[in-house]
């Protein structure tokens, strides 16, 4: 169990920080 909240915290950060990159992008 503690195993897989890992994975799904690293797999929201992931997208997080992709998210915040599209966000940034957008920016002028």
């Amino acid at each position: 169990m503690k195993k897989n909240l890992n994975e799904l915290q690293k797999f929201i950060v992931m997208n997080l920080q992709h998210s915040l990159k599209i966000f940034t992008r957008e920016q002028p």
